[in-house]
């Protein structure tokens, strides 16, 4: 292969390789390796025919350089087209044995192989060369990087399987190169994190290729320029690589040390690796001070800073959000004032002043409000209405959210204070707010911000939070935290997207001349200049529209005149700056057209766009406005210049419907509906997707499941991990006992009741629907207040749920005013329309309530279920549904609806709708869940739709309950001994504590998901972000807000627009207007005015003494940079206009010649009225707000007078300078009149205008206050006050204390005295009468409106209405015809419908209809006579008269007439008469009742079939009642019994003993558990071990002690130990004597290292039960636990035989007999033996392993899935069962293979009588004293935790009794006909012996050979009376034997009634004497009255019958090997019985 010129660079080398063989590649799309005819394979030899191409390409020296291994690609037969790529191996086809498959093997060969094979995933396709080749050709960084990161695009494969195949190591790294310079930065890190793992194995081999000269890679070592090319890619990929993923330096560190050796290996090579090495420095560094950083930002830090000029740090090192130094700082931070005149000394000076300001004016709030709150909680004072923070307690973090942001959570706080706010209308918790969490009281605190508001969830206490920052732990709190919240009330969103852009804003800036030099000399536009002399095209702003003809737009002069144009001069002068100037600042006072002027600019622009819209900058002009109602008001100004065409809206909250469709998102959409959208952005965004919905799916599986413990009771087995064992088995025990079910387990614990559905309360569905709203009504919907209720003119014409808001007011209203019986019903029922007459005393509402009878046609007493539609089942559920949150409140009647709120604030508030990436992900989201409701609410019957009603109800409830609970602490539930003694309170905070911990467990969980959430979300943010930069490009203009264009300004950096017109600019922040700048800006346009309103601060003292509040407009002007001023109002009526033509404001303004034609304003004097009064204000709340009601109330009634005259409500605006007096007004103003008419603050109103505007001023305060600094504050404002002044167009009328504003405001006075020279201030408004111009009212007050109710005067009209009758209105300026007029007189007409000439009982408004006239009518029916409608067909009327007819038993009928004439009459006679029953009982019952169907409750004495006696009810069976005498039998353990007699299955099988087992445990203590066989469990029991420390152990007995790691304390002089505490010691004990003198004076007679002892004081303590002498060497020891003495030699042997000995104790004791207590407390010379036997026992109680667990788990789960294969138990037991398994402990598992062997044997039993049955061998087996199979299952199954050896001994009796049962009732078949007395004797006495309480083994042995010997005289048909009487005298004396002991265990009992119940008969069945196939047995000792004699059982009904095989049948059931048979071996192997 040529390695090509020297000087050939690696594009030409690349491109220009083999590019001969590769075009008609490329021309077809296949890459190089593709197979390709007529062309030889990679690495084969040359072939003949392609030996002109060989000889030009040969330039190796050895020819086989360029042949590999033979068979690389093998032959050309073998490959398959696509099926190999360059560098890959063709690999054949071979199944998983390694065998081809063949071509001609047959189909089903074929698919048999397929479908033994697993089914592999696809493999993917590795990367062509050619598309490769392309991608570097084109060189475009993000096209290149979108193909490569595609999932598809088989650029990893390729990496993988040729990497290093010849030269394809250059391509893939000049392609990587290319792409890491890409600006998609999340999609590049995720890219190179899937790449780096395997490039850089790679890349490391393929350099060690190159060191060693491989000749593999001779392609690229053999020219060192190529190789030079490639190590700078590897060099440059490594920078980007470090750079981007900052863990990868180990790996790219290995790399750099390889490059640094080429240059000594290859001489010539040209490559330096110092830049590479130093980017890895710098990564390095920086990866270390970000960790160094954030392990530091974990403790709180406090620093002081320095009031110097010198900034003490970087601004751009500054946190966004506040840090601790800023929360808790000493000192006042460093800041430096605006500088409004002069320049600034640099750019970084400027940048720092803004940043450190506008930070401040959110940070100083914050700062502040904690600093509060905190010394309230220390004061111990209220911390609910601090002045600069909202707090919110108990904050707990709940679920995670998946959001078009990433991750959110879920937070839930405390609203119990919170009741009265009106969520809707509050600012709390707005989106984009910060809220700061802290455990702490803020010494830590933790950012979020707010994502999500929904209201309704507010009133429940949840909000959706994003936290900003999820590595500060705070989700590790999240568990258990309870958190304290805190809201500052500056708004944050509009400041963070700002704070960001300045921190990116380096070197340099847009219009740095201008801005921070403050030159006066302004450029052109750059963008004009090298054109010579440009010239425009005016045509679009001519009048008269020429075309063809161009202006040189530098040259002024030639432009077209102003006249021309349709512009006045200044707007003329203003239009030639804007376009000459690159830099211009335009002022519009009131009503000039600034915004026309704008319009203008941007149309001229767009005209000659090819100026400045060049190909190679392509970019739209930006129209920056500080709120959205400006912003839409521009942009469809110019939408109608461009034809409404390239126009895009960035941002959510339009609410102009004619720029919906230019709105950035649903040009998305059209483009994707229209397939507009590049196929790689398509993929890219596709595989984004598929990763952020795989990690969306499993957080919000997790979320849901979090979200269900705050919304349902969950069940026993979700907590059941999270509890102790003890509490745990506590509700076991209460499920055994039947006492609840494990769904409902909690429920029933905690008292919890559910919404009970129509089921529970035995109703139907629609009934429990009507029965549900009548109690809504009742207690749930609340009244509305009474002066809302007097605005409703019609109670009628509403939505239901706003009747039964009406009803509720109404009804509260008679709760004081009725008394008597009706007022204890008024909380159970509805009221009656009569009742609710009688209740009200309102007059106003008896009218409106009595128009409900005019308008329902009804009876009196149903007109209110009528009017609340309490029979309407459909309408019910829509209205419960409305209360329930499913439709949004349309009937906000005091105006406090969200979107009404438009305060300032709001319109700024960029919500993450302004996203279309967000957006889309809400509305994908949204529309499911709404596709999802509607599906559901569709197909809801009335029994669904109850149940998901129930739901709600009871989701509602849990969330009220949980709210009230306090979680325990884990020291409190480990306390816990008992959680059935719980109050319901601890129960709550118990179950809360569990919720707790399963939160914390699904929180972790999540965590993974939601890091890989988080990435993804950013992915595929950044790949929509491309798209946005390609439409943006593409439009024409482009319009967003400040704070928008400050979100995206990274957006804005892409598409870079050269122009910027920005609206509305002197009210805007300068920093707002620099983040807009782009480095592409070239032309800079300002609009606004200075004098109206200036930007906003939320700290008052940056304004004042920082002059933060100074725009960058006011600023240039203040520098005197040009400015023109436009000098023409087209608004203002001269009078109005004339208040703002003063010096200080607008001296030179003009009056258009258009504001002199308005006309007068209707109903008043003057146009404009200033009325003044001296009516003190208020403050508003917890605000700094004001309201005075006296201005809200007179406004009101102004208002609608105007409203009167005929105006429409879009004309009147309302206007104030106070947010509280916004409210106040809503309040006064309810939308049922209002609807339509603006009330808003005057800031949000700039930029507007309306016909009349009604001015409220506000502050009035008393003489005395007045005295303060500023008693009227921002209200003197110059600016302010011209914008309240210059709203109006025809009409303007303000009120406020004008003598107050006169004294306190300069402006003010002057403007008060000009009124006052107009007479235009009064103390009252001239009301004038349109109908009665001499009528005048003069208003001071809104009483006096009450004079004008109609707009008139105080008049009657007195004009005849079309009816005749006179109009009931006062004089009414409107609606002169009458056409609305309502006449509410009676009617007088005859009803034209009567047949019977009566008058009309209706009102004159209502039509006539039918004739409700009453009189009296016969029914025909019945001859009654009744009082019915004139209209009414008696025909139709049901008679309610009372039917007389007698009935056959004598009683009267009494039925209602009409039921008679339908149904007949009454059937059923209700009369209650006495009868007697069959028991001879009387009894009351009702006539129709038959005696024999009733039961008789009468109270009678039985005995039960045990003996007992009870009194019981006379119809009850005395088989079916349980005995519930106390059981006195004694267990085997010596305890008695705790069981009934009854649950005791008489005596048979007894209950568990309660008894305690009293085993001695491994540690020596006794076993505290019950009874049981089963191995004792651990001791529980509190450890008192001590270490040598005399350190005690806090576990329990049966754990591990604490490791004591200190330094053993065994030490003497002769020795010492140097191992830890916890480790045996490493020196022997010494036997040295101590020795030395004591305080007693006597010498110590102990050990050397022990304790001193003195045996003389301490003599009555020294133990010598052996009776030894002690000499004086002899040396003594004192155990510390019992204080024993003993000689050591004999202490050491006890204490060795102790530990030597075989026990189930490992323990040591005190060897005295009389002590024997244990040994805890470490003893020096015995602290190894203790330690020893502590491992001992820990050993003991661990000594079963996991893996014999799991063993005997398997063979019990076998055991268990065979039972229920069979059917022998059912799915319910199934998991019962199963459940035991799960536990998992050897204790249960043993348990229950004893109780499944059992089952499994029973099973063969109840087999073998399920197989007799089925051969009609027997019917059923009925024998007193044996149970059947069901009570032994069911005592089986009895969950017991623990059991004895006596109970499965009682169980294996009763299954060989029933079986042994089944034998003789077999025998007893076939035998009772033979006639043969010793038989007879046989049967006889074999039953007694069965039915014997003393049953055992030995009995059924006996039993068992007189069953062989009856057996075997039936089958040799030789009956041998000998044999027989020998084996029935065994059993007799077997059985005297056992019922003598029986006797005598009853005697030491004591009791004789029990020893009649051992002996009690059990159940008994007396069979049909006809049916041959019963066996019925009798008890020879105790007959029950009325059954056959026993004695006579083989003489009745049984005569004896000739059988030939009488066991013929009974053969095929028996076994025939019987004889051979021991007595244990009843059944055999296949279960079968064996007689």
């Amino acid at each position: 292969m040529a390695t090509g010129d020297s000087n050939q660079t690696l594009a030409h080398r690349i491109f220009d390789d083999e590019a001969d063989i590769d075009n008609k590649a490329t021309e077809r799309g296949r890459g190089r390796g593709s197979y390709r005819p007529n062309r030889r394979p990679r690495g084969r030899a040359l072939s003949s025919d392609i030996s002109g191409i060989a000889e030009n390409r040969a330039q190796s020296k050895d020819r086989s350089d360029l042949i590999t291994e033979g068979g690389r690609y093998g032959h050309r037969g073998q490959r398959r087209g696509r099926g190999t790529f360059r560098g890959q191996r063709h690999q054949s086809i071979l199944n998983e044995s390694g065998v081809f498959y063949q071509k001609n093997q047959s189909c089903d060969d074929q698919q048999e192989q397929q479908q033994s094979m697993p089914k592999a995933p696809r493999e993917q396709r590795e990367m062509r060369f050619g598309k490769l080749k392309d991608l570097i050709k084109d060189g475009n960084p993000n096209e290149v990087f979108l193909e490569l990161s595609q999932s598809r695009s088989g650029f990893i494969e390729l990496i993988e399987k040729s990497f290093d195949f010849k030269d394809n190591a250059l391509y893939i790294l000049k392609a990587l190169v290319l792409a890491t310079k890409s600006d998609i930065e999340s999609n590049l890190r995720e890219f190179l994190d899937r790449l780096h793992p395997v490039l850089i194995p790679k890349i490391l081999h393929l350099l060690s290729k190159l060191q060693m000269k491989d000749r593999s890679a001779h392609c690229i070592c053999s020219n060192l320029t190529q190789m030079g090319l490639f190590l700078s890619d590897i060099s440059e990929f490594l920078q980007a690589l470090m750079s981007t993923i900052p863990s990868t330096l180990p790996g790219c560190n290995t790399i750099i040390i390889v490059l640094k050796q080429f240059p000594s290996l290859f001489s010539g090579l040209k490559f330096d690796t110092e830049s590479l090495e130093a980017v890895f420095g710098l990564v390095k560094t920086e990866h270390e001070r970000r960790t160094d950083t954030d392990l530091a930002k974990k403790k709180p830090v406090y620093k002081t800073g320095e009031h110097d000029m010198t900034p003490p740090n970087n601004f751009r090192e500054i946190s966004i959000f506040p840090t601790l130094d800023d929360i808790h700082i000493n000192e006042l931070p460093f800041l430096r004032a605006n500088k409004t005149k002069g320049r600034y000394d640099s750019l970084d000076t400027y940048l720092d002043t803004q940043f450190r300001l506008l930070r401040e004016d959110y940070v100083q709030p914050l700062r502040q409000g904690i600093h509060e709150y905190r010394s309230c909680i220390k004061d111990g004072l209220s911390v609910n209405r601090l002045r600069n923070v909202r707090i919110y307690q108990n904050v707990q973090i709940m679920q995670p959210v998946c959001s078009g942001k990433g991750i959110n959570h879920v937070l839930q706080f405390d609203t119990s204070h919170l009741k009265i706010v009106n969520w809707e209308s509050s600012r709390r918790l707005l989106f984009g707010s910060l809220v700061c969490l802290s455990v702490d009281n803020f010494d830590t605190i933790h950012y979020a911000t707010i994502t999500e508001r929904d209201a309704n969830e507010l009133k429940d206490g949840t909000i959706e939070v994003h936290f900003e920052n999820v590595g500060d732990g705070v989700l590790d709190l999240s568990g258990n935290a309870s958190f304290v919240m805190a809201e500052t009330t500056a708004y944050f969103e509009a400041y963070r997207y700002i704070l960001e852009g300045l921190t990116e804003l380096k070197d340099t800036m847009p219009m740095m001349r201008y801005i921070i030099e403050c030159e006066t000399v302004i450029k052109p536009p750059s963008y004009l200049l090298g054109h010579g002399g440009p010239e425009y095209d005016f045509q679009t702003l001519l009048k008269d529209k020429i075309k063809g003809i161009l202006y040189p737009v530098l040259n002024t002069q030639r432009w077209p005149t102003c006249s021309d144009l349709g512009l006045d001069c200044s707007q003329y002068h203003a239009l030639q700056t804007a376009i000459t100037k690159e830099f211009a600042i335009i002022q519009g006072p009131p009503g000039t057209g600034k915004t026309f002027v704008g319009i203008k600019v941007a149309e001229l622009l767009l005209k000659n766009s090819t100026f400045w819209k060049t190909g190679e900058e392509k970019s739209p002009i930006l129209v920056v406005c500080y709120t959205n109602h400006a912003l839409d008001q521009f942009l469809e100004g110019i939408s109608n210049v461009c034809n409404r065409e390239g126009i895009i809206r960035i941002g959510g909250r339009c609410k102009n419907e004619k720029l919906v469709p230019f709105m950035l998102r649903n040009v998305k959409a059209k483009r994707r509906e229209l397939q507009a959208q590049s196929f790689k952005l398509m993929q890219n965004e596709k595989d984004c997707r598929a990763r952020l919905r795989d990690s969306e799916r499993k957080i919000e599986e997790i979320s849901a499941k979090i979200k269900r413990t705050t919304s349902h009771i969950v069940s026993l087995k979700t907590l059941e991990p999270y509890m102790n064992e003890n509490h745990a088995k506590e509700f076991d025990l209460m499920i055994q006992m039947n006492q609840t079910d494990e769904k409902n387990c909690f429920q029933t614990w905690l008292a919890f009741q559910p919404f009970a559905n129509h089921k529970s309360i035995n109703v139907d569905a629609q009934t429990h629907i009507k029965q549900t709203w009548t109690q809504f009504i009742l207690h749930e919907v609340q009244p509305i207040p009474i002066a809302e209720l007097n605005e409703i003119d019609n109670i009628f014409n509403k939505d239901l749920y706003r009747k039964a808001e009406i009803y509720k007011t109404l009804h509260v209203e008679c709760t004081g005013n009725v008394k008597g019986p009706l007022a204890k019903l008024m909380n159970t029922r509805l009221l009656s329309f009569e009742e609710l007459k009688r209740g009200i005393l309102d007059p106003v509402t008896k009218i409106k309530l009595n128009a409900l009878t005019a308008k329902i046609e009804a009876p009196k007493h149903s007109i209110v279920d009528k009017w609340l539609c309490t029979n309407e089942v459909n309408k019910i559920k829509e209205a419960l549904d409305h209360f329930h949150g499913h439709s949004k409140r349309s009937g906000d009647i005091d105006g406090k609806s969200e979107t009404d709120d438009d305060e300032l604030k709001e319109e700024r508030v960029l919500d993450d709708m302004d996203d279309d990436f967000m957006f889309d992900y809400k509305r994908d989201h949204q529309s499911i869940a709404d596709k999802n409701w509607k599906k559901l609410e569709k197909k809801l019957s009335d029994e669904e739709w109850i149940t998901v009603f129930g739901h709600k109800k009871n989701a509602q409830r849990v969330k009220t309950m949980l709210n009230k609970a306090r979680p325990m602490t884990e020291e409190t539930v480990c306390r816990l001994k008992s959680i059935r003694a719980l109050d319901k309170d601890k129960r709550l905070d118990l179950y809360a504590y569990w919720l707790q911990k399963r939160r914390t467990a699904l929180k972790q969980a999540v965590k993974v998901h939601e890091d890989q959430f988080r990435i993804s979300t950013e992915s595929l943010q950044e790949v929509r972000d491309l798209e946005t930069v390609h439409i943006l490009k593409e439009s024409v203009v482009m319009g967003m807000t400040t704070t928008g264009a400050a979100k995206y300004r990274k957006v804005l950096q892409r598409v870079k627009p050269q122009i910027i017109i920005v609206e509305e600019a002197a009210e805007v922040l300068e920093s707002h207007i620099i983040t807009t700048l782009n480095t592409n800006c070239k032309h800079l346009i300002l609009i606004g005015d200075h004098k109206q309103l200036r930007p906003s601060t939320t700290v008052y003292e940056l304004a004042k003494k920082y002059e933060m509040d100074i725009s960058l407009f006011e600023r240039m002007v203040r520098n005197d940079v040009p400015c023109v001023t436009l000098e023409e109002q087209h608004r203002m009526r001269p009078e109005i206009s004339r208040l703002l033509r003063r010096e200080r404001l607008y001296p030179k303004l003009r009056d258009h010649e258009s504001v002199f034609r308005y006309d007068q304003v209707r109903g008043v004097d003057f146009n404009m009225q200033f009325i003044s009064h001296e009516e003190e204000e208020s403050c508003s709340g917890d605000s700094t707000s004001y309201s005075n009601p006296h201005e809200a109330k007179y406004l009101a009634a102004l208002c609608k007078y105007f409203l009167n005259q005929g105006y429409t409500k879009d004309q009147i605006t309302v206007l104030t300078p106070y947010m509280g007096q916004v409210m106040l007004l809503r309040n006064e103003m309810p939308k049922s009149i209002f609807e339509g008419v603006r009330i808003t603050a005057i800031d949000n109103f700039q930029g507007e205008e309306n016909d009349i505007i009604l001015l409220s001023l506000v502050r009035s305060s008393m003489e005395g206050h007045s005295r303060k600094r500023n008693p009227i504050g921002f209200v003197g404002i110059e600016n302010r006050i011209c914008v309240a002044l210059s709203r109006a167009k025809q009409g303007m009328f303000v009120i406020g204390n004008f003598k107050l504003l006169e004294r306190s405001s300069q402006l003010w006075e002057e403007i008060i005295a000009e009124l006052k020279e107009s007479d235009s201030i009064k103390t009252h408004l001239l009301l004038r009468c349109g109908n009665h111009p001499k009528m005048c009212t003069a208003a001071s007050s809104a009483q006096d409106f009450t004079c004008v109710p109609d707009g008139g005067c105080n008049k009657p009209c007195g004009m005849q209405l079309p009816c005749g009758h006179i109009c009931p209105r006062a004089c009414h300026v409107c609606d002169i015809t009458h056409t609305f007029v309502t006449c509410y007189k009676p009617c007088e007409k005859i009803n034209s419908n009567c047949t019977m000439g009566h008058k009309c009982t209706k009102k004159c408004f209502q039509e006539c209809g039918s004739c409700f006239v009453k009189i009296e009518k016969v029914i025909p029916m019945c001859r009654h006579v009744a009082n019915l409608p004139c209209h009414m067909d008696p025909f139709e009327w049901r008679c309610q008269e009372v039917c007389q007819f007698i009935l056959p038993c004598e009683h009267s009928c009494d039925q209602k007439c009409f039921k008679c004439q339908s149904e007949a009459h009454n059937q059923k006679c209700g009369k209650l008469v006495t009868r007697e029953l069959l028991c001879g009982h009387e009894m009351v019952m009702q006539c129709h009742l038959k005696t024999h169907n009733q039961k008789c409750e009468q109270l009678v004495t039985r005995k039960l079939l045990c003996g007992h006696e009870i009194v019981m009810q006379c119809y009850m069976d005395v088989a079916s009642v349980i005995c519930v005498v106390n059981c006195n039998a004694i267990h085997e353990c010596g305890h008695p019994c705790s069981g009934k007699c009854g649950t005791c299955f008489d005596g048979k099988i007894h209950k568990k003993c309660k008894g305690t087992c009293g085993k001695t445990l491994p540690c020596g203590h006794k076993c505290t558990f019950p009874c049981s066989e089963e191995q004792c469990p651990p001791c529980s029991q509190k450890c008192k071990r001590t270490c040598s420390h005399n350190i005690k152990c806090k576990k329990k007995c049966s754990e591990p002690c604490n490791s004591c790691e200190n330094k053993c304390c065994y030490q003497c002089k002769h020795g010492k130990c140097e191992n830890i505490c916890r480790d045996e010691c490493s020196v022997m004990p010494c036997n040295e004597k101590c020795g030395k003198e004591l305080e007693c004076t006597h010498i110590c007679r102990g050990l050397c290292g022990e304790k001193c002892l003195c045996i003389i004081c301490n003599k009555h303590l020294i133990r010598n039960e052996s009776e030894n002498e002690f000499t004086e060497e002899t040396v003594f020891l004192q155990l510390p636990d019992c204080k024993c003495v003993f000689e050591v030699g004999h202490l050491d042997r006890s204490i060795e035989t102790q530990a030597n000995s075989e026990r189930k104790d490992f323990a040591l004791h005190c060897p005295f007999t009389l002590c024997r207590k244990l040994l805890e407390t470490d003893v020096r010379r015995y602290s190894t033996r203790l330690k020893r036997v502590k491992q001992d026992i820990i050993k003991a109680n661990t000594q079963l392993q996991a893996s014999d667990v799991r063993l005997i788990a398997r063979n019990v789960v076998s055991q268990l899935n065979n039972i229920k294969h069979v059917g022998f138990i059912t799915e319910q037991q199934y998991t019962q069962l199963n459940r035991q398994i799960v536990k998992g402990n050897k204790s249960a598992l043993s348990i229950l293979g004893k109780r499944l062997d059992k089952l499994q044997y029973l099973y063969k039993v109840v087999q073998l009588i399920g197989t007799a049955k089925s051969s009609g061998l027997i019917e059923s087996i009925h024998v007193d004293g044996v149970l059947n199979e069901d009570y032994i299952k069911q005592a089986i199954l009895a969950e017991k935790l623990n059991t004895t050896k006596q109970f499965w001994t009682e169980i294996s009796r009763e299954i060989n009794r029933l079986q042994i049962c089944l034998k003789f009732c077999l025998l007893k078949k076939h035998l009772n006909s033979k006639g043969n007395s010793a038989v007879d004797q046989a049967l006889d006495l074999s039953f007694r012996a069965i039915r014997s309480p003393g049953f055992d083994s030995d009995l059924f042995t006996e039993l068992m050979s007189v069953s062989s010997t009856l057996h075997a005289s039936i089958s040799a048909l030789n009956i041998s009376d000998l044999d027989i009487n020998v084996a029935s005298f065994k059993l007799k004396s077997k059985l005297e034997l056992c019922e003598l002991q029986v006797s005598l265990k009853m005697k030491q009992i004591g009791s004789s009634t029990e020893e009649k119940r051992t002996v009690a008969i059990f159940n008994r069945k007396v069979s049909s004497p006809e049916d041959n196939r019963a066996v019925t047995i009798y008890n020879r000792q105790q007959c029950v009255e009325g059954s056959v004699d026993a004695g006579s059982v083989s003489d009745q009904g049984h005569a004896a019958k000739a059988v030939e095989h009488p066991f013929q049948n009974e053969h095929e059931l028996a076994s025939n090997a019987y004889s051979n048979m021991g007595d244990e071996n009843v059944i055999d192997e296949e279960g079968t019985l064996i007689l």
